[in-house]
C-alpha cells in the first residue's frame, strides 16, 4: 500500500540539529529536491551504514551533491549522542534529534520489525516541496541511498527542457530501376 503522504506536500518540521539549535525544514523553499529519511537509531550498525552511504555520495558532480539536493537525516537519539556519531563519522549533512518523534509523526512514519523497532523510511521530496516517493524497509539499509539517488536522477530529468532536433537530414530519393 502506498504511503499516505505520496504525492501530497511534505510536512514543514523543526528539530534540533547537533549542536541543540533548531533546524526547520520548510519543503521547496531552496527550489532544491530534498532527501529526509529517518532512522531506527543512530550509531547501530545499519543506521551508520547506510547515514555513512549517503554522506559519501555527497560530491560535487552527483545528483546528490549538497548544490543539487537537501540532505537531512532524523534519528530518536538524543543531540549528546547524535553530535558525538555525527563527529566521529565526518556527517556533511544536517543530522537532527527527532527524540519526542514530532517529525516522524508528521511524516506519518509506522514501526519497523512487527513494531520492534522505529521505521527506517526515506521520503522524496520535488522541489516544490511534494513527495514524489517513499521507501520504508528497517531491513534494506543499503537501499535507501540507492533508491533516494535514483529517485533524486529521476526528478533531475523531469526537470529539464527535452532538446528538439533543429536539423533535418534530407530525405532519401528514389531512382527508378531500368
Amino acid at each position: 500500500m502506498p504511503h499516505p503522504l505520496l504525492n501530497k506536500p511534505a510536512p514543514t518540521f523543526t528539530a534540533p540539529d547537533v549542536d541543540g539549535k533548531d533546524f526547520t525544514f520548510t519543503p521547496g523553499a531552496s527550489g532544491k529536491p530534498a532527501v529526509v529519511f529517518f532512522v531506527p537509531s543512530v550509531g547501530t550498525y545499519g543506521c551508520s551504514r547506510e547515514m555513512c552511504g549517503f554522506r559519501d555520495q555527497l560530491v560535487d558532480g552527483s545528483a546528490f551533491s549538497d548544490k543539487a539536493v537537501d540532505l537531512i537525516g532524523l534519528g530518536p537519539n538524543p543531540v549528546k549522542d547524535i553530535k558525538t556519531w555525527a563527529t566521529e563519522n565526518n556527517i556533511n549533512y544536517p543530522i537532527l534529534s527527532d527524540e519526542k518523534g514530532d517529525a516522524r509523526k508528521a511524516f506519518q512514519c509506522g514501526k519497523g520489525l512487527m513494531g520492534l523497532s522505529e521505521g527506517r523510511i526515506s521520503f522524496v521530496i520535488d522541489n516544490k516541496g511534494v513527495i514524489r516517493d517513499v521507501m520504508d524497509s528497517v531491513i534494506n539499509y543499503n537501499g535507501h541511498v540507492k533508491f533516494a539517488l535514483k529517485t533524486i536522477e529521476k526528478l533531475n530529468g523531469e526537470s529539464k527542457p527535452v532538446a528538439t532536433e533543429t536539423a533535418t537530414a534530407a530525405a532519401p530519393t528514389a531512382t527508378p530501376s531500368a
